[in-house]
């Protein structure tokens, strides 16, 4: 994952650009540990969990991430908000606390 700190979000820039992370299974495993490690760092840059992800335009792609709260904010950028951040936390950081 490469990412940028930008005003007020995290923007990542390359995710899942490896070629073993290129078929729907790996990237099934890879998404939501890259998507909640960027949570994390926005909330500790104070940014509220916001993330914007440069994608590229296509549906298969679009519904993968819509999977993990992400919405589409113009042609090649996706973004989650402080609520999917913190459900990505909850989920694959905090899983089993009460």
């Amino acid at each position: 994952m490469s990412y940028v700190v930008d005003e007020g979000f995290i923007l990542i820039e390359l995710l899942e650009s490896a070629p073993s992370n290129h078929h729907q299974q790996s990237a099934l495993k890879v998404t939501p540990t890259l998507l909640t490690a960027a949570a994390v760092i926005s909330f500790d840059h104070g940014f509220y969990g916001y993330i914007a992800i440069h994608i590229k335009h296509h549906p298969s792609v679009i519904s993968h991430y819509q999977r993990y709260g992400a919405e589409i904010i113009r042609p090649n950028r996706m973004a989650l908000s402080t609520i999917a951040s913190t459900r990505l936390v909850q989920l694959y950081l905090k899983k089993g606390e009460r």
